[in-house]
């Protein structure tokens, strides 16, 4: 058996893997930073590249710090079965949302989405984020008595990736390039209080 060191390395070089793939198809693309994506390559003079995407292009770097931890401390625990039910529905979970994304993609193009479809960088990112919702789930819906420190701090965590997510910073940032702007919007006021309210269901579950 791989010791914990070994598991945690592993599943943190999956997840970096897939993110350095987003960056290579979003360059692809034209739409990996502000200048490629206002080029005559992609020709959007507002919209979301990658590196404009703060949760996609760095927190994504950060969070499977938090996932490999999770894994190597409580993956043993959890069963085939489980892995296979709680998977596919993170899954479907993701492609679902991504499918939110299509839409918003267009009406200002995004990295991951723009002209009604999904990108390569979408597509990656409907794996990493069905991969991650995954050990979420497993963490606090298949863990046995988990501890509440680990309970809390990923509660915070994803609640802080959630607000990063939604574009919250670069909405009050100003910048002109960004389609959107302002954070009363139920585009983010609506994630982020409904991540917040599953979270705290979540938490409450696994420390029951």
């Amino acid at each position: 058996m791989p010791t914990s060191w070994v598991i945690w390395v592993e599943v943190y070089g999956w997840f970096a893997v897939l993110v350095l793939a987003s960056y290579i198809f979003a360059d692809r693309d034209n739409m990996l930073t502000v200048a490629q994506m206002q080029s005559k390559g992609a020709g959007f003079q507002k919209g979301i590249p990658l590196l404009g995407h703060w949760a996609a292009a760095y927190l994504d770097f950060i969070l499977p710090i938090l996932l490999a931890t999770l894994v190597a401390k409580y993956g043993a625990g959890w069963g085939l079965k489980q892995i296979a039910v709680i998977g596919i529905i993170a899954l479907v979970f993701s492609a679902v949302m991504h499918w939110t994304y299509i839409q918003g993609g267009l009406k200002f193009p995004e990295a991951q989405t723009y002209g009604g479809h999904l990108t390569p960088a979408g597509w990656e990112h409907v794996v990493y984020m069905g991969a991650a919702f995954a050990i979420i789930g497993l963490f606090y819906l298949a863990t046995p008595h988990p501890d509440p420190f680990w309970v809390y701090l990923t509660a915070a965590w994803l609640w802080v990736h959630v607000v990063i997510g939604v574009h919250a910073p670069m909405k009050l940032s100003g910048a002109t390039w960004f389609p959107y702007h302002g954070v009363l919007d139920v585009g983010t006021l609506a994630p982020v209080g409904g991540v917040a309210a599953i979270l705290a269901g979540f938490s409450w579950w696994a420390l029951r």
